[in-house]
């Protein structure tokens, strides 16, 4: 019995672990070769890899290439339009001479000297030693060249396209392009500008017919673009460019361009450092939205002087890295609501002058210390703000401005400098405390044209000289 017994045991538990491995079996199977599977995930795994690595190699690729074709300029050569590039004999209505020499050459001559002059085509190339390389302009007859080359053949700056320009004379680069194109105003086809270029000084200004350069593509040495744009008086805003990085300098690029309404959406390289009067004269520019201000730049000086369609500027964002206001909104005719001022701006001169829809002044912070002329002629302003004591100077502050009733409670020891600070302001009224400590003639016209006893206007206050000051006035 107990034979029977063991065998019977030792059936079943043969026949249960037969089963356990089969159903262990199924699930490595599974493991192993299903659609989620080691196999399968290693696949994945391998494929993903190989991309990786295709994706790793080409941007290595991009990146030698670069480093390559920055290598190649540096060392003055080209991989581009062998045509593009002149050395030894003179091409058939070509003209090679020295400018201050008067020399006329046969052939180009073995080195290039300051002064070099070389006419080709539809420009005229003068190579400049103190910029490493040739300055290009059109061939025009105003030049005052004619005379000396009555064969060549002079341009029009009445065209609407030109030849190409050339890359490379005499192995050197073209490195400079200002006033190339300057008021060619039938112009609508802009030539490619040499990669060496690094200045673009009114390249384009005052081309009334230019709408659109937004796929136009910049040198990339590029460093200077002042004024390249100015006057463009067509330029849309789908029409702006696309900046590198790199450009420096923005002085006046998109000064008078009177078609921009909007420019929120313009790309600004934080390359930049001067947006001196960048959008100048810019009548019919009614938004700027949070437009983007580059991390070099420390001053927005004149940057939106005359755009006399500016109405809410609030939602534009003055960045923390600003340090200067100059004269930023001057004229804005239409501007009625301000930015808000951040705590970093020290310079506030001529800020919101002759803003002449201005109610409201926006609060100054405690790290401005230039007021003068900061709310000129803004003869709707009706109360001023309050004055800092980090204020140093306030000539001419609110002068004219005809519709103040409230000044500033207090003018601080600090400021030592009041001339005209309150000229005119014929409707202020109240009691303004002033302990400014003054040196002599800081103080004159203060308060020159203003009624003390009409205006129902009391000044107290500490300051050595305030009994002169008082005298500014008028009817004392």
């Amino acid at each position: 019995m107990n034979l029977k017994n063991n065998k019977g045991i030792t059936l079943i538990a043969l026949v249960i672990t037969i089963i356990v491995l089969l159903i262990l079996a199924g699930i490595s199977i599974t493991m192993i070769s299903g659609d989620d599977g080691i196999i399968s995930r290693a696949s994945n795994a391998a494929e993903q890899t190989k991309e990786k690595s295709k994706a790793e190699g080409e941007k290595l690729s991009e990146a030698e290439d670069y480093i390559t074709d920055k290598i190649n300029q540096a060392n003055g050569s080209s991989a581009s339009d062998p045509s593009l590039s002149h050395s030894g004999t003179l091409p058939e209505g070509a003209f090679y001479g020295n400018y201050y020499t008067a020399s006329v050459y046969e052939e180009m001559p073995e080195t290039v000297s300051d002064g070099d002059v070389y006419l080709y085509e539809d420009y005229l190339y003068l190579y400049s030693a103190e910029d490493s390389g040739w300055n290009v302009v059109l061939a025009t007859s105003d030049l005052g060249l004619s005379e000396y080359v009555p064969e060549f053949e002079w341009v029009d700056k009445n065209q609407t396209s030109y030849g190409p320009i050339l890359e490379q004379i005499n192995n050197e680069p073209i490195t400079v392009a200002d006033n190339t194109f300057i008021e060619c105003v039938n112009l609508v086809e802009l030539p490619k500008i040499p990669d060496t270029v690094f200045s673009m000084r009114a390249t384009f200004a005052n081309c009334t017919s230019i709408t659109d350069v937004s796929d136009f593509k910049f040198p990339s040495q590029l460093d200077n673009l002042e004024a390249a744009f100015a006057g463009c008086s067509s330029l849309t805003n789908e029409g702006m460019p696309v900046l590198p990085y790199g450009v420096t300098d923005l002085l006046s690029t998109f000064a008078r361009c009177t078609s921009l309404t909007d420019i929120s959406n313009f790309k600004m390289p934080d390359s930049v450092i001067s947006l001196d009067s960048t959008f100048y004269d810019c009548t019919s520019l009614t938004n700027i939205g949070n437009l983007y201000i580059s991390k070099s730049a420390t001053n927005l000086w004149h940057t939106f002087n005359g755009c006399t369609a500016l109405v809410d500027v609030s939602n534009f964002t003055i960045p923390s890295h600003v340090t200067e206001l100059y004269g930023t909104f001057a004229n804005c005719t239409s501007l009625k609501v301000t930015p808000t001022i951040p705590n970093t701006v020290i310079e506030m001169s001529t800020t919101f002058q002759n803003c002449t829809s201005l109610v409201n002044a926006p609060t100054i912070p405690d790290s401005v210390i230039e007021l003068s002329y900061a709310f000129k002629d803004c003869t709707s302003l009706i109360n001023a703000p309050e004055i800092p004591n980090s204020v140093t100077k306030m000539v001419a502050t609110f002068m004219n401005c005809t519709s103040m009733v409230k000044g500033p409670d207090v003018i601080s020891e600090n400021v030592y400098a009041l001339q005209e600070t309150f000229c005119n302001c014929t409707s202020l009224t109240g009691n303004i405390e002033i302990n400014s400590i003054q040196t002599s003639h800081y103080y004159s016209g203060c308060f020159s044209g203003v009624d003390f006893a009409a205006q129902n206007l009391t000044i107290t206050g500490t300051s050595n000289y305030l009994n002169k000051i008082i005298q500014t006035g008028t009817n004392y």
